[in-house]
């Protein structure tokens, strides 16, 4: 359990939700609590040497994976955000606004449709006229709604929720 705390703290109190996390344990009950956490992965004891090496090698594939930048131009500065760092877009007519895990709004005049050339990953989809979400980040879909880990609910368009469903388990299929 003393581990879960960590992790929930690492998620909650210090807004890290780019730390990769695997649990190691002999209780199969504790996965489901860890689960919150956001791990990369629960092992479960005893170890198996192909396990750890398929967990790390998961690890290390998506840390390569989410070094990827995204670059905006606002008021002629380029900056650079990694993707990994990106909850989701919002967009009202040409104005974008990315939300990024540290709680920061990035404003910047694009369209839905450049951003999402721009990001060229499966780790986005747009389910939603004006939404592009990360994937990472999606806790939860209902039929008109999503959650994200930190709470934060999106509009979601009621012929988007399949797709939506279908990309996320690609995703997972892709990145583990």
């Amino acid at each position: 359990v003393l581990g879960i705390d960590i992790g929930a703290r690492l998620r909650e109190n210090i807004n890290n939700y780019s730390s990769k996390i695997i649990y190691v344990s002999s209780h199969t009950q504790y996965a489901a609590s860890a689960y919150d956490t956001m791990p990369t992965d629960f092992i479960f004891k005893p170890l198996k040497k192909e396990k750890v090496e398929k967990s790390i090698s998961n690890v290390l594939k998506l840390i390569n994976f989410t070094k990827k930048e995204f670059s905006y131009n606002s008021s002629g500065t380029v900056n650079k955000v990694l993707l990994n760092d990106i909850l989701y877009f919002e967009s009202y007519r040409n104005t974008m606004k990315m939300y990024t895990v540290d709680n920061n709004e990035h404003s910047f005049y694009s369209t839905l449709k450049q951003v999402i050339d721009n990001l060229s990953s499966k780790m986005f989809i747009q389910q939603h006229k004006s939404y592009i979400v990360n994937i990472e980040y999606i806790a939860k879909i209902e039929k008109n709604e999503i959650t994200l880990f930190n709470g934060v609910k999106l509009p979601i368009s009621r012929d988007k929720v399949r797709y939506v469903k279908e990309m996320i388990l690609n995703y997972e299929r892709y990145t583990k």
